[in-house]
């Protein structure tokens, strides 16, 4: 999907939504939600409920807008475990907490 990036005031995008309603349920990052933080989030939410590959993990980052070095960068700090399952072409390197 798509990524469109404005700086609007409070004020600003109030109006907006009453023009375009349909906006009422985008998801609205301040600036103080940070890639790190949002990728620290992804992780923690995702792998709560078990191992996921690496590939998926990568995907739904670059969905949420955050970079594969910032992801990189917090996987290190939070210490995430990395395993490769599989050998070859079939072979895949699964994420863990």
């Amino acid at each position: 999907m798509p990524k469109i990036t404005f700086d609007l005031t409070q004020s600003e995008f109030e109006a907006l939504v009453e023009k375009f309603p349909q906006l009422a349920h985008a998801k609205i990052y301040t600036k103080t939600d940070s890639q790190s933080a949002r990728a620290r989030a992804l992780i923690n939410e995702v792998l709560q409920s078990g191992p996921l590959d690496a590939d998926s993990m990568l995907f739904m980052a670059e969905q949420e807008g955050i970079s594969v070095y910032t992801l990189a960068r917090v996987k290190r700090e939070m210490r995430v475990h990395s395993e490769r399952r599989g050998f070859g072409k079939t072979g895949k390197w699964v994420w863990s907490l």
